[in-house]
């Protein structure tokens, strides 16, 4: 009877501590899981905050980079505009001193023709009342009666040739002006052909910027695409 007793009283010991055990294992399992579970959350929660800064750093980029190249691109449109204005410019003074300098020596040509001009008729009425000096010096009454007549006809001839001379000048002056005339229509008919040239240009840019603006207009309403975008190697550098 002691015997069984003792058995007995054995197994409920046997008993209470594979109890014991389970109940440890089971707590430590619960304590374990949840401890997983919160370490997991913690994780997911890491990689989530990681997750919003990257998307945060990114837009941030985004945004940089979008401020820098539209403030690349307003510096380049004013340098272009300001390169286009100093190149009209210089064109139209280097014009003006080309039309002051051709006007100078026109200007300077006919002064000096009409100043030659005019010596040299000084010159040969002086040489010729020289001449008519000196012959009166030796001549006769007679000799007189004939000189005068060959002056008479002297006078003629040089009246004629004079005249010849006078019609030739007018022929030339008149030749000279529709020279001029030719050139200034010339010069006319260039600067129109170059504000034609222009104007055709303004045309030509006027419709690529329309080209440009269809082309972006279609491009934003294509599907966008499910694959990353990818910069192409002709992207404009930001910040330059």
């Amino acid at each position: 009877m002691n015997t069984s007793r003792t058995l007995s009283l054995d197994n409920m010991n046997t008993l209470d501590s594979s109890s014991i055990r389970d109940v440890m294992y089971e707590t430590w399992r619960a304590e374990k899981t949840l401890e997983l579970k919160k370490k997991k959350r913690l994780e997911k929660k890491k990689i989530e905050e990681a997750e919003k800064q990257k998307k945060k750093e990114a837009e941030e980029k985004r945004r940089d980079a979008s401020a820098s190249y539209q403030a690349w691109k307003e510096n380049k449109k004013s340098n272009l505009v300001a390169q286009k204005r100093a190149i009209e410019e210089k064109k139209r003074k280097e014009k003006e001193e080309k039309d002051e300098k051709m006007s100078q020596q026109i200007h300077a040509r006919k002064a000096y023709e009409s100043w030659k001009q005019d010596k040299d008729e000084r010159l040969k009425e002086e040489r010729r009342k020289k001449e008519n000096i000196e012959r009166e010096k030796t001549m006769t009454m007679r000799e007189k009666e004939d000189e005068k007549q060959k002056d008479s006809e002297r006078a003629f001839k040089r009246w004629s040739s004079d005249k010849e001379e006078r019609l030739k000048k007018e022929a030339r002056l008149k030749r000279e002006k529709e020279e001029d005339l030719k050139y200034e229509q010339e010069l006319k008919e260039a600067e129109k052909e170059e504000e034609s040239v222009k104007a055709y240009q303004k045309w030509e840019d006027e419709l690529e910027r329309r080209k440009n603006r269809e082309k972006r207009r279609l491009k934003k309403t294509q599907p966008i695409s499910p694959y990353p975008f990818r910069p192409s190697s002709n992207t404009v550098p930001f910040g330059r």
